[in-house]
Order: structure tokens, then C-alpha cells, then sequence
């Protein structure tokens, strides 16, 4: 069934949603992984997700760090709806709120704040607002984790890892129509480069002795910022 990208979220049913991001963003279980190994070195009592999609990964948090409690928070509804039921056996450990990242104020610091594939939608003038919010919603010496799609550099580097994200995708068996939507809505996405994106976070008031380089695989990239 054919679905029009800039509706992903809303059309896609929640073991669709994670079939076809495995599909398009290379590098999607690795991220995890990494997430996941990070929380377990760091052992946070308190956790932000911002875009928790369908919770799949706060359960796989909640499962591994059994003294932590996760704050997750998506701007669709279907996904916090899913992610609602995905974390209702953990209690009061899990949290889901539907709001806009920019609208939402949690009143509270955290230990550490987790975005997956979720701020390169936001615009930039926002997206560097939000980035001094997560600063300011981090307790001293707390950790955010951004992993997101990033442009490239250069227009010859970046259609050729587009072209091999699309071959990846088709190989995989996603609609060739929606391969070719998604794709096309990118191009229009707000993205930052690897170097703009560091220098983001320096100016949210992360401190560039404690911005790690980043994990990229294809158009993905990892980032890890203390405060």
C-alpha cells in the first residue's frame, strides 16, 4: 500500500513503523546498541526520551538498567499511544507524554536525554532552541545522546550514500513508490552536517571538551554531549 512520507508516523502501524525504519535508516540496530551501551556504562536513575517512537527502545532500557525510570515523549500520538502500551508492564518506571518537544516543559533535570531520528525534522532556528533546553533539563555532568540523519558535506557525498540507502531500502523490499516519497521529502528536511551539528551543541552550552566525535554510518550519526 502506497503511503505518502510526510505521514510516516500516522499511516505506518507500529510493527510497520520498525520493519520499514530498519529499511531506510542503515546503521538502526547499531544505534540502539550503542544507546543501550552508553545507559549501561553511565547507569542513569532518570532518563528523557524526546521521540520515543513505539518504545522500543525504553523497554529494552527498562529491562537492562531495572533501578532507572524513562520520561518518553513523542509528537504523534499513534507512536505515544504504542509506546503506552509497549511500557504499561513497567509501571511507574515508564512515562509516555504525546506533545511537541518544543511546547513541552518537564519541570525536572535528568541524568541523561535520549533523540533518536527525531530532530532533524524540527526547523534549525528551533532545532537550537531545543538544544539549550535538553542543556538546561540535564543535571550537571549528565549525558544527551543525538542520534539523527545527517547531510553531508558534500552534494557528490551525500546523493552517493543517498543512493545507497535507496539500494539498501529496495534490496530490503520496501514499495518502490515510498522509497522514492521518503527520499524526496529528505531533501527538503532541515539536516545538519556532521560540523554543524557539533557546533550546535556547543552553542546550546554543551562543553566542546565533552562533545564526542560522532558514530556515522551512511547518512547517520551519533553523538554524545555532556553538560
Amino acid at each position: 500500500m502506497q503511503r505518502n512520507s510526510e505521514n510516516f508516523y500516522s499511516e505506518f502501524s507500529p510493527q510497520e513503523y520498525l520493519k520499514e525504519v530498519r529499511r531506510f535508516v542503515p546503521g538502526y540496530e547499531a544505534m540502539n546498541q550503542l544507546n543501550l551501551a552508553i545507559a549501561c556504562t553511565e547507569k542513569p536513575e532518570s532518563i528523557f526520551n524526546i521521540g520515543c517512537g513505539t518504545g522500543e527502545l525504553d523497554a529494552v532500557l527498562l529491562h537492562h538498567l531495572p533501578d532507572t525510570t524513562i520520561l518518553s515523549l513523542d509528537a504523534n500520538k499513534n507512536m505515544a499511544d504504542s509506546a503506552k502500551s509497549a511500557l504499561d508492564k513497567y509501571g511507574q518506571r515508564a512515562s509516555v507524554i504525546h506533545s511537541d518537544a518544543l511546547l513541552y516543559n518537564p519541570h525536572r533535570e535528568f541524568d541523561m536525554i535520549i533523540s533518536n531520528l527525531a530532530l532533524h525534522n524540527i526547523p534549525e532556528k528551533d532545532k537550537l532552541t531545543l538544544l539549550r533546553r535538553i542543556n538546561n533539563w540535564l543535571k550537571e555532568g549528565g549525558i544527551f545522546i543525538w542520534s539523527d540523519l545527517v547531510r553531508q558535506s558534500s552534494p557528490f557525498v551525500e546523493q552517493k550514500y543517498t543512493e545507497a540507502r535507496v539500494r539498501l531500502a529496495l534490496e530490503k523490499g520496501a514499495d518502490p513508490e515510498f522509497v522514492k516519497e521518503n527520499f524526496k521529502k529528505e531533501e527538503t528536511d532541515p539536516m545538519l552536517t556532521v560540523e554543524e551539528s557539533l557546533a550546535a551543541l556547543e552553542k546550546a552550552g554543551f562543553e566542546k571538551t565533552k562533545i564526542s566525535n560522532p558514530l556515522t554510518c551512511l547518512s547517520l550519526s551519533v553523538f554524545a554531549a555532556r553538560k
